[in-house]
C-alpha cells in the first residue's frame, strides 16, 4: 500500500480541559528515580525505585497520583520476598496496568523475573513469576495478549498472564535482542541492536528485516494497519510488510527516549522535545512543546503516557548529583504547571562525633549544620537536605536526608538544620586523622523540581582526628590524677630529655599543649574544665619519638 504525503496541520483554536497540568518532584531519599508511566483509569500510575538510607537494598513501588497531582496511593513492587525492578508498565483495557521486570539481582541466585497487573487503587491483582533472565520489555496486542521480551528470548501470555509460550528467536550470530512489539495481532515486531528490524511469526519464525538499520531507532508500532518505526533525529518511517521504507515524515526536533502512546482516537509520538498526535491516516493534528520554559535536558524524561487532552511524563531530574524521581503532567494546548523553585545552601559548621569500628576499618561520623535559603519569589513550606556517600553499601549507596516541613520560608528567608551522626569515608584504623570533602544538597523545595540547581550544593573539608590504639611501648603509663583534674602520666624513670604534649580534640585541633622537663617522673594533664567526651594525649620528644593515646572523661 502505498500512502499520500503527509503533512502538518496545526491546530490554533483553544483546547478546553478541565485538567490542571501538574509537577511533582520525589526525593524521599538521597536518590529516587521513575522509570515509566501509564494510565489506570483516572490516576496516573508510575513506577520506580528509591536508594536505601543505610546502603543496603533498594525499595521498588509503583506510585498512583490523582489528577491534581496530589498522591493517590502507593504499593511496593515484591513478588514473595524478592523485589522487583520495574522496567515497562503498560495500560490495559480494565482500567489497570500490567509491569514487569526482573527480580534484584542484589538478593536473587537465579535469575528470575515478574509480571503484576495493578488496578486504578494501587492493588495488584495478580503476580506471575517467570524463568526469564532480566525481562525488561512490555507490549500487550489488541485482543489482549501480552508480549514479554529479554536481551535474549520472548515469551508471550494471555492477559492473564497465563497459557505460557516461549520464543527462541534463532538469535545465534545475530545482534542482541533490545525489545519486542506486537505488530497487530497475528506477527511480532523484533528490534535487535544497531536499529535492526525484524516481523516475525507468533512461533518465532523470520517473516522480513529491514534491509538499512537505524541505529537510533526509538520504537516500532502497528497503528491502525500502518506499520511505523521513530528514529531518535525524529524521522519517522511507514514501513510496508516486507519493512521496505513506505513514506516518511520529519517530525521536527530530536525525539531522545522517544515511544509511542495510544490515545482516545489517535497515536502520540513522545520526546523529551516534543509529542507529536497524527489521527488514523497519520496526518499531524496536533504538536506539542513538552519543554516550554527550556528547563529539562533531551535525555530527563523516560516515560509517557496520555489520556484525553493530558500527556504524563515520568523519569530522572538530577539536582547535585542526586536524582530525583520526577513526574509532570503537560495540557495539549501546552500548558504546564507553574513553578518558582529556586534554594541554596551553604554549609555553617562541621563537627567530628565518633567513629565506628567494624574489621578493623575505622567508620569516621560527622554533624554538619548548613543553612537553606529561599531563592525563589513564592514562600517555600517543604525542602530535602541531604549527605550522599558513592562507596557506601553492597546494593547502593548510603545517604543521610532531612525532610523539612512547615517552613513558611518567605523570598530571601533561610533556616538551619543539623544532619547528625553521617557516614565519612573509611579510613585505615592505623591513620590518625583523615581530611575528606563534605557535601550536602538543598532538593526538591515544595516537591517541585529546582529552576537553578547550580547553588543546591555546599562542600567544606572535613579535617578529621581518629582515636589511635594506644602504643604499648610508651615510656610512660596513663592513669587518672587522684585530684580528678585529669590523665596523669607515669614515667617508668625519670626523663631525660624535654616532651612535647599536645591535647587535641577529635577534630584535630589543639586545645592545650606545654612541655615536661628532664628529671619528671609524673605529670598531670589538667582537663578539669572541660566537657566530657574523648580526646587525644600526644607526645613527641623532638626527635623519633612520637606516641599518641586516647582518653576519655566522664
Amino acid at each position: 500500500m502505498r500512502y499520500a504525503a503527509l503533512y502538518i496541520l496545526a491546530i490554533f483554536g483553544s483546547l478546553a480541559s478541565a485538567q490542571s497540568p501538574f509537577e511533582f518532584a520525589d526525593q524521599r531519599t538521597h536518590e529516587t528515580w521513575y522509570t515509566d508511566c501509564a494510565r489506570a483509569g483516572g490516576t496516573w500510575v508510575v513506577c520506580g525505585g528509591a536508594g536505601s538510607e543505610s546502603g543496603i537494598g533498594v525499595y521498588r513501588f509503583a506510585l498512583g497520583f490523582h489528577p491534581d497531582g496530589s498522591i493517590a496511593w502507593e504499593t511496593p513492587l515484591v513478588s514473595g520476598t524478592y523485589p522487583m525492578i520495574p522496567m515497562e508498565m503498560v495500560p490495559t483495557s480494565g482500567a489497570s496496568v500490567l509491569v514487569v521486570g526482573p527480580h534484584d539481582g542484589c538478593d536473587v541466585l537465579m535469575p528470575t523475573s515478574s509480571l503484576m497487573r495493578i488496578d486504578a487503587q494501587g492493588n495488584i491483582i495478580w503476580v506471575k513469576d517467570l524463568w526469564l533472565n532480566y525481562a525488561g520489555h512490555l507490549d500487550q496486542a489488541p485482543d489482549g495478549r501480552i508480549l514479554i521480551s529479554t536481551y535474549e528470548r520472548a515469551m508471550i501470555t494471555d492477559q492473564q498472564g497465563d497459557s505460557l509460550t516461549t520464543l527462541e528467536l534463532d538469535s545465534l550470530g545475530l545482534p542482541t535482542l533490545m525489545w519486542m512489539r506486537w505488530d497487530g495481532d497475528s506477527a511480532l515486531f523484533a528490534v535487535r541492536s544497531g536499529g535492526r528490524v525484524e516481523r516475525r511469526t507468533l512461533q518465532g519464525t523470520l517473516l522480513a528485516t529491514n534491509g538499512a538499520a537505524w541505529p537510533t531507532l526509538q520504537d516500532v508500532t502497528n497503528w491502525n494497519g500502518h506499520r511505523l518505526a521513530l528514529e531518535g533525529s525524529g524521522m519517522l518511517h511507514v514501513l510496508d510488510a516486507a519493512l521496505q521504507d513506505q513514506n516518511t515524515l520529519m517530525l521536527g526536533a530530536p525525539f531522545d527516549h522517544g515511544a509511542f502512546a495510544r490515545g482516545d482516537s489517535t497515536l502520540w509520538v513522545m520526546g523529551n522535545a516534543l509529542a507529536v498526535e497524527l489521527d488514523t491516516d497519520l496526518t499531524v493534528l496536533h504538536t506539542v512543546d513538552m519543554d516550554p520554559d527550556n528547563v529539562f535536558d533531551g535525555q530527563t524524561f523516560l516515560g509517557f503516557a496520555v489520556k484525553g487532552d493530558t500527556i504524563a511524563m515520568v523519569g530522572s531530574a538530577t539536582t547535585a548529583q542526586r536524582p530525583a524521581g520526577l513526574i509532570r503532567t503537560i495540557l495539549a494546548d501546552g500548558s504546564v504547571a507553574s513553578v518558582d523553585a529556586d534554594m541554596s545552601i551553604a554549609i555553617e559548621n562541621i563537627d567530628s562525633t565518633w567513629y565506628q569500628l567494624t574489621n578493623g576499618v575505622v567508620f569516621p561520623r560527622a554533624t554538619v549544620t548548613v543553612r537553606v535559603t529561599n531563592e525563589g519569589s513564592g514562600p517555600v513550606d517543604k525542602v530535602v537536605v541531604s549527605h550522599w556517600l558513592i562507596n557506601g553499601g553492597p546494593c547502593s549507596t548510603v545517604g543521610t536526608t532531612a525532610h523539612l516541613q512547615g517552613l513558611n520560608l518567605a523570598p530571601g528567608a533561610w533556616t538551619s538544620v543539623t544532619l547528625s551522626d553521617i557516614w565519612l569515608n573509611y579510613a585505615p584504623w592505623q591513620s590518625v586523622d583523615t581530611v575528606q570533602l563534605l557535601c550536602v544538597a538543598a532538593l526538591s523545595p515544595n516537591d517541585q523540581y529546582d529552576r537553578d540547581p547550580s547553588d543546591n550544593l555546599a562542600c567544606d573539608t572535613a579535617h578529621i582526628a581518629l582515636a589511635v590504639p594506644e602504643v604499648t611501648s610508651m615510656p610512660f603509663l596513663l592513669v587518672s590524677d587522684p585530684d580528678g583534674c585529669g590523665p596523669m602520666l607515669v614515667f617508668r624513670e625519670p626523663i631525660h630529655t624535654t616532651l612535647e604534649i599536645r591535647l587535641l580534640d577529635l577534630l584535630g585541633r589543639t586545645l592545650r599543649m606545654g612541655t615536661i622537663a628532664p628529671g619528671t617522673s609524673r605529670y598531670v594533664l589538667d582537663m578539669s574544665s572541660m566537657a566530657a567526651g574523648m580526646r587525644i594525649i600526644d607526645v613527641t620528644d623532638g626527635h623519633m619519638g612520637h606516641w599518641a593515646a586516647k582518653w576519655v572523661r566522664h
